[in-house]
C-alpha cells in the first residue's frame, strides 16, 4: 500500500477551505440564521421568487383601495357573502 501523501492532503483541503469561503454564503451569514431577508419584489411582479410580507402587504392594501369606500367600512363577512 503507497504512503499517504499529507502534505498534499493538507494542501488540497487548504485549497478546499479557501474555495468553500469566497464561493459560498457562510453557513451563519446574517440572511441564513435569525430572520431571513429578501428583497421586496416591485409592485405586480409575478414570478416565482419569494414574497416578502412587505410585497403581500401592499398587494393586500391595493386591493382594500379597490373597494368602494362604504364597502370597504362594512364588515369584511357581508363584502364577500
Amino acid at each position: 500500500m503507497p504512503a499517504l501523501d499529507l502534505a498534499g492532503l493538507t494542501r488540497y483541503h487548504g485549497k478546499l477551505k479557501d474555495f468553500m469561503a469566497t464561493e459560498y454564503a457562510p453557513l451563519n451569514s446574517p440572511s441564513f440564521t435569525g430572520t431571513p431577508a429578501v428583497p421586496t419584489a416591485d409592485f405586480g411582479t409575478d414570478t416565482a421568487q419569494i414574497a416578502s410580507t412587505a410585497f403581500v402587504q401592499d398587494a393586500v392594501d391595493a386591493v382594500y383601495a379597490a373597494i368602494p369606500q362604504p364597502a370597504a367600512d362594512a364588515d369584511i363577512d357581508a363584502i364577500f357573502a
